[in-house]
């Protein structure tokens, strides 16, 4: 990367984003977990904290289970597939009544709803708009951009 240049990267895997890193004039200067606070590498491990004001990288963190967006009935749906997998019961077992919105959000889980991991990506996402100065709203999402591949 040249000098005057700036880079940010979200990387995950199989299982969703897992660490934001951060190089400036060809030096990489920060990387963090998404989903994991505190742990951070690079030469300037505090390079993105004026951008971080508000946003939460905690997978652990339960403040998303007050959002008043959450899908009704999840938070009975977690507490009743926790109890049913801590007894060893297998779906479909006689004491094992879904609540009322249990199969949709079984649905929703098992398509990949989380809403810890989804509040995690917000703020990857939310961090990288502040940093270049450009939100990742429909109309960027739906626009042309260009790809950079490099000789390896």
């Amino acid at each position: 990367m040249a000098r005057g240049g700036r880079a940010l990267l979200v990387r995950r895997d199989w299982d969703g984003p897992h660490d934001l890193e951060y190089a400036v004039d060809g030096v990489y200067a920060t990387g963090f977990s998404v989903t994991t606070p505190g742990e951070r590498w690079g030469r300037h491990p505090d390079a993105l904290d004026s951008y971080t004001q508000g946003l939460r990288f905690d997978l652990m963190d339960s403040s998303w289970e007050s959002d008043p967006d959450l899908t009704p009935g999840w938070m009975e749906y977690t507490a009743w597939e926790e109890a049913r997998m801590e007894s060893g019961r297998d779906y479909g077992e006689e004491d094992d009544a879904l609540p009322p919105e249990g199969n949709d959000c079984m649905r929703l889980a098992y398509s990949g709803y989380d809403p810890p991991r989804a509040t995690c990506i917000t703020s990857a996402l939310t961090l990288v708009g502040r940093v270049t100065g450009r939100e990742f709203d429909r109309e960027w999402m739906n626009g042309i951009h260009p790809r950079y591949v490099l000789p390896g």
